[in-house]
């Protein structure tokens, strides 16, 4: 009851209120937290469809690699993940798992224990994802509960099928047995089995299933689509979600071809057709041709 009374002293001046998932937000509308006229559902934060591009899919060589990203800890799912994988080894399929993410629960002694039995990978906090996305044949988290899963929507926007719980956060990520497969959550037998009817596919059939992942976050996970709708939620009038670069250009040239630059936090300059950026020449950061910028100057 104190955390309602808080929520709704807090939004009671707020125009627009954004929410990831349907679940969280007909909690706020029954509650009586915030008007349903003043929500707006947004896709999560959406996925960046260029950093996260589509990976070619790993060689088969027999062992299927399974993923899991994110903090170590009982409500991510890991034990869960665990006890199946040890399932899918005792049957004789042969699969192993990469661990990225730091320690939320002290799971240092019992990760120790499978890096030797050889069928796990710990590799801690990464800066960049993309390269274990890549070479994983599959990404799994079976979590107890999410806002939205981002790191369901960057595997899946780099072509790689989705094991993931059936909750909100967590399920709109997936088309269960087209872009990945859902599980019960708090369930290893119900992980289990989803994990063994993947590995049970053909290469072809993986990759079909990556691909269609891909086209489901273009359709609908693209950050780009996500911006423009809470702008649009937020100031009722149409918006285009662009470069800053393209912004300039426009703002500069209007209609014209030509070229145009910025200064910010670090320059940037473009070949403009008129409508397009059809060239940009990158800035070489700190090493040259950035002295004018603000990053150069306020170091």
């Amino acid at each position: 009851k104190l955390v309602t009374l808080m929520y709704k002293v807090g939004l009671k001046k707020a125009k627009t209120v954004f929410f990831e998932n349907s679940e969280n937000r007909q909690i706020f509308i029954d509650e009586k937290i915030v008007k349903e006229e003043k929500t707006c559902l947004l896709n999560g934060a959406g996925v960046n469809l260029e950093h996260f591009g589509v990976a070619e899919y790993p060689e088969e060589n027999g062992t299927t690699r399974f993923l899991f990203i994110g903090r170590v800890m009982k409500e991510k799912g890991i034990d869960e993940l665990f006890k199946a994988m040890q399932l899918l080894r005792e049957d004789g399929i042969n699969c192993v798992l990469d661990v990225v993410g730091g320690y939320e629960e002290d799971y240092s002694e019992q990760i120790k224990q499978y890096e030797n039995d050889g069928w796990l990978t710990y590799h801690g906090i990464q800066k960049d994802v993309r390269p274990f996305i890549e070479a994983a044949h599959c990404f799994v988290l079976p979590s107890w509960h999410e806002g939205m899963a981002n790191t369901n929507l960057e595997c899946a926007a780099m072509a790689r099928p989705v094991i993931t719980s059936n909750i909100h956060g967590c399920l709109e990520a997936v088309e269960d047995g087209v872009t990945g497969f859902l599980c019960e959550k708090q369930n290893p037998e119900s992980l289990y089995k989803v994990m063994k009817r993947f590995c049970g596919l053909t290469v072809d059939e993986r990759k079909q299933m990556g691909l269609s992942a891909r086209r489901r976050m273009e359709a609908i996970f693209d950050k780009k689509k996500v911006v423009e709708a809470s702008l649009v939620a937020q100031f009722k009038t149409p918006v285009t979600v662009e470069s800053d670069l393209l912004g300039a250009a426009r703002g500069l040239l209007i209609n014209e071809p030509g070229i145009a630059c910025i200064l910010g936090s670090g320059s940037n300059s473009c070949y403009y057709d008129g409508k397009y950026i059809v060239k940009n020449v990158r800035s070489l950061g700190f090493v040259l041709g950035d002295e004018g910028s603000a990053s150069y100057i306020g170091k």
